[in-house]
């Protein structure tokens, strides 16, 4: 019985070295094993798209092309503003943040993930008011996109069965606020299964991770390099600094690897001083990399 034991724990460890070797490290470990999620960390760039794309996701079956550059997002711009969590609970947030996108002009590269019954008793529907707000957003060139029904977690971590409910019941909800052509789909912290993916590439709705688009075309399947990233959870004064320094290289990296920088920010966290400073700063530092390329 030991020696057996041995064998597991070396063929374990032979595991993990052979995963670390590509620079691939699945950072959700408790999962039912009926279910492979598409969420990992990339330590390192692997070379080449198709095996940055095979890496990444390699239980994918329904991939038919590699990963390419121009993702069709904000016209094929190089850098888009993502704000997660759009709920009445936020509403305040939402106002501090909206005046410091149109201070900047980014209203047409920034989109909105909306979150449909948060917690099971913020229906939508059921607040107006915030549901104007959006909807002058949109006017203004605002997104609105959808990220969750309850976000009860990682809720898209289900079955497809479970995944059509959720997204039936809140294309109901937007539909009724007045929200009809939804696009684009975050799920609840970057995780999702195969099977809950694929019910929304059905419904023509494109899906971003951290890492990729995929989208949905007349000819098939395509997916697309994405550099997503948030810097401002809550962070302080003293991290400021080194927040702009990392993302603004990392911005400049994405634009030379031909991939599109996607600057991920949820109301509340975001909303520090050191946050909001953050938020102008570096959407002062993408305006002026594009007037000036």
């Amino acid at each position: 019985m030991k020696s057996k034991r041995v064998k597991l724990v070396a063929f374990a460890v032979f595991l993990l070295i052979l995963i670390t070797s590509f620079g691939i490290t699945p950072v959700r470990e408790k999962v039912n094993s009926s279910t492979e999620l598409l969420k990992y960390s990339i330590k390192e760039k692997v070379k080449g798209r198709a095996e940055l794309f095979k890496y990444t996701f390699p239980h994918c079956p329904f991939v038919i092309s590699p990963v390419t550059n121009n993702a069709p997002i904000a016209n094929n711009n190089d850098a888009v503003l993502f704000i997660h969590d759009i709920s009445p609970i936020y509403f305040n947030y939402l106002k501090e943040i909206d005046k410091t996108v149109r201070a900047n002009h980014f209203e047409k590269f920034t989109y909105l993930f909306l979150i449909t019954y948060h917690h099971g008793k913020y229906n939508l529907a059921n607040y107006p008011k915030f549901v104007n707000y959006l909807k002058q957003m949109e006017k203004a060139g605002y997104h609105m996109e959808y990220h969750a029904y309850k976000h009860n977690g990682a809720e898209f971590c289900c079955t497809g069965k479970e995944a059509e409910y959720k997204l039936d019941a809140s294309l109901a909800i937007l539909k009724k606020c007045g929200f009809r052509n939804v696009n684009l789909f975050f799920p609840p912290h970057g995780i999702i299964t195969k099977s809950a993916i694929n019910v929304f590439l059905n419904h023509h709705i494109a899906v971003i991770t951290k890492r990729i688009l995929f989208v949905p075309t007349p000819k098939g399947l395509k997916a697309y390099p994405t550099d997503n990233q948030e810097y401002t959870w809550y962070i302080k004064e003293k991290q400021l600094p080194g927040k702009l320094k990392r993302a603004k290289l990392n911005y400049s990296m994405a634009l030379k690897n031909g991939e599109l920088f996607c600057l991920s920010v949820h109301p509340g966290a975001v909303n520090t001083t050191a946050g909001m400073k953050f938020l102008k700063e570096m959407l002062q530092f993408i305006n002026n990399k594009k007037n000036n390329p």
